[in-house]
C-alpha cells in the first residue's frame, strides 16, 4: 500500500474512534436537547379544530362501553 493510502486509513480510523467516544460520553446530548426544546416547545395558540371530550358514567350507561363505539 502506498503511504498516502495508509495515512487516509489511519485518519478514518481516528475520526471513527473520536465519533464513537463523543457518542459514548454523550457530549452532544445537552445541545441536542436544547435544540429540540427550542424547535418543538415554542408557545403558540392551540388549534381551534381540536376538541377535548370527557366521557362520564352517565354516557357510558346510555351508549354502552366505548370499545363498542364506531369511529
Amino acid at each position: 500500500m502506498t503511504r498516502k493510502r495508509m495515512m487516509g486509513m489511519l485518519a478514518s480510523v481516528l475520526i471513527a474512534a473520536l465519533c464513537a467516544g463523543i457518542l459514548q460520553l454523550e457530549l452532544l446530548h445537552r445541545p441536542d436537547s436544547a435544540l429540540a426544546d427550542a424547535l418543538y416547545q415554542r408557545p403558540k395558540t392551540a388549534n381551534s379544530d381540536i376538541m377535548l371530550i370527557s366521557i362520564d358514567q352517565k354516557s357510558l350507561d346510555e351508549l354502552g362501553p366505548f370499545v363498542s363505539w364506531g369511529r
